[in-house]
């Protein structure tokens, strides 16, 4: 593919904006703001689960920018171009016309995220082999690798440690989102790694900018802003805790009983006729869904009898990761499971809480000095104690 800018080709993985996780699509375009701030007028390509190369745009302030799609996945599909196995079949036997393994080597630089927190063998083998294989490939063909901000590890396995281990080893500059894992990024580098090209930062999401939605707002919430109404509170229902609970108590090994956290907490909030709530999915699969956040939204409010409440509105699917931000930036008060929800609202200087299920939302919290708001649902939390805890209003 040609060449259409003046500067760096520059390859995004591990963030792609087609999975329906607004916080990985939050990374993706906050990564690309991370590029345009650093390089002048660079060619951005971004890994994505489609098919081939296609122009794409993203939406920011003073203008959409211009990138590119790239289909590169793991698929038992091996005979597309875009396999994993086919571009690297396709090297070896001198290229093959594929376009992606063209596409590859043209690059200058490849930045990767891993989504956030998926550099880790918790979530199975395909998972990640999803995740370190595009990496070794890059490091293999000579690309300069920088891993952005994000969490590393755990690694049950000792092969998918030591793996982990050589892409660090050879990356560029590597990025840890948090103390915590900063500390399993050194050890995972060893002490022949030069101290500069390892890092502590922050994610990247807190540099993503708020956007006006396009689209409009429920009617009771666009007057509820129009108002400017003092005590709007919102609050992130996890799909991936409620819509199945048993397993994900077995899973993360939580102590507390989630739908009753949630509940308890939705009538605190709605206990005073002055306070509205707004409910924010932030993994946007369709209800059903094991993992949808509108799904287990609008199940807690037919639990609760809420339906069709004037005091309560539930966003729809339609809003970009900028466009939520705008709208969290309105709120008063916001409790978040799904982390990258959190760090919209602390971005945006409302006072947060989270129901956290695992270390990333603590060491998150804690780079913003906010480790007492986070609360572990691998804690015994009592429900009636909740809303004290959380400091509704």
């Amino acid at each position: 593919m040609e060449g259409t800018r003046e500067g760096p080709r520059i390859l995004l993985l591990g963030a792609p904006p087609d999975t329906g996780n607004m916080g990985v699509t939050a990374l993706c375009h906050s990564a690309i703001e991370f590029i345009l701030s650093r390089f002048e007028d660079p060619e951005i390509f971004v890994v994505d689960y489609g098919t081939g190369i296609r122009e794409d745009r993203y939406r920011r302030p003073g203008g959409d920018y211009v990138y590119s799609r790239i289909g590169w996945k793991l698929t038992r599909k091996i005979h597309r171009p875009d396999s994993y196995f086919r571009v690297r079949w396709s090297r070896r036997l001198g290229g093959l016309g594929n376009p992606v393994l063209r596409l590859l080597e043209s690059l200058d630089l490849a930045m990767d995220v891993s989504g956030g927190d998926s550099f880790t063998d918790l979530y199975g083998s395909f998972r990640f082999e999803s995740v370190v294989q595009p990496k070794e490939f890059l490091l293999r063909i000579g690309i300069p690798l920088v891993l952005l901000p994000q969490t590393y590890g755990p690694f049950r396995e000792e092969k998918n440690r030591n793996r982990a281990s050589s892409v660090v080893k050879g990356a560029r500059e590597c990025w840890a989102r948090d103390p915590y894992s900063f500390e399993i990024l050194k050890n995972l580098a060893g002490s022949e790694t030069p101290e500069e090209r390892l890092r502590n930062g922050e994610d990247l999401a807190f540099r993503l900018p708020p956007l006006e939605p396009l689209a409009p707002l429920p009617e009771n919430l666009a007057s509820w802003i129009e108002e400017g109404n003092p005590r709007i509170h919102g609050l992130n229902i996890s799909g991936l805790i409620y819509n199945d609970p048993e397993t994900a108590e077995s899973r993360f090994r939580l102590r507390s009983n989630y739908h009753a956290l949630v509940h308890r907490l939705i009538e605190k909030i709605l206990e005073r006729s002055d306070r509205r709530l707004v409910l924010v999915p932030h993994v946007l699969t369709p209800p059903g869904h094991y993992e949808s956040d509108e799904g287990a939204c609008l199940e807690a409010l037919e639990n609760l009898g809420l339906q069709g409440d004037p005091r309560v509105a539930c966003l729809p699917r339609t809003y970009s990761p900028g466009e939520l931000k705008w709208i969290i930036s309105h709120f008063t008060w916001f409790c978040g499971t799904r982390m990258h929800s959190t760090i919209a609202a602390l971005s945006s200087g409302v006072r947060t809480f989270a129901l956290a299920y695992s270390d990333k939302t603590k060491g998150v919290f804690r780079t913003k000095n906010s480790e007492e708001t986070c609360y572990d649902l691998r804690d015994s939390i009592d429900p009636d104690a909740l809303p004290e805890l959380l400091e509704v209003d």
